[in-house]
């Protein structure tokens, strides 16, 4: 199934949205959202690992702690996609628009 078959892409590509253009808060609230994650991420590995913590899972910590991380990782992923695909129209119209002639 192709990513844009997605919630999240179809938010991402502007279907769902009634303008095509990205407000600044929808932006703080997705990097907000990343930010939320990761934290979420730290808490559950403290949660479910620490209690139990041996040599084992000593060992094993980075590759957990990175695992928990990947719901952030991904967030912040189609956060930063969707900004470079609006800079990139943004610039890509404004470099169509026709220059005004000067007004003398």
């Amino acid at each position: 199934m192709p990513s844009s078959w997605t919630f999240a892409s179809a938010c991402f590509e502007g279907r769902l949205f009634p303008s095509n253009e990205m407000k600044k808060g929808l932006s703080r609230l997705w990097v907000a959202a990343a930010a939320a994650a990761s934290l979420a991420g730290f808490g559950f590995f403290a949660l479910v690992f620490i209690p139990h913590m041996n040599v084992y899972i000593f060992i094993l910590s980075p590759i957990l702690l990175a695992v928990h991380q990947i719901p952030a990782a991904v967030i912040f992923a189609l956060w930063k996609r969707r900004r470079r695909r609006e800079a990139a129209a943004k610039e890509e119209k404004e470099k169509n628009s026709p220059e005004e002639p000067p007004l003398s």
